[in-house]
């Protein structure tokens, strides 16, 4: 199964799917400090370093399914899904936003906070 992954950071959420089976082909990350540790254990992933408000739905590849750790404070679950929802939103392009909301691919731990918590 291909997903990608949005905020990707050093790419630890990306190894545990790749450790799961899934097919992790492309991955955004705008820290240019984590940039080389990603590339480093994960050669066979693309790594998009723009930032996530210059990327559109059409720069992201074909996948089955979505991932990603947006930035969030150190607050309850859901108050982290709150402050991560508004992240999303306030940074993403609106193609983008428009992409990720029509979705039904998408695996995080947003999820899981609005299903668990919400």
């Amino acid at each position: 199964m291909k997903i990608v992954s949005l905020f990707a950071g050093a790419g630890g959420l990306d190894l545990g799917f790749s450790n799961a089976g899934f097919n992790v082909v492309w991955a955004n990350e705008y820290d240019k400090d984590i940039w080389k540790t990603y590339e480093k254990n994960h050669p066979n992933t693309i790594l998009d370093t723009r930032s996530i408000t210059q990327i559109s739905n059409e720069d992201v590849p074909y996948c089955d399914g979505i991932i990603g750790g947006p930035p969030h404070a150190r607050v309850g679950a859901k108050q982290a899904l709150n402050v991560a929802l508004k992240t999303i939103e306030g940074n993403c392009s609106s193609s983008l936003l428009g992409f990720l909301k029509q979705s039904n691919h998408i695996f995080s731990w947003l999820k899981m906070y609005q299903e668990c918590f919400c």
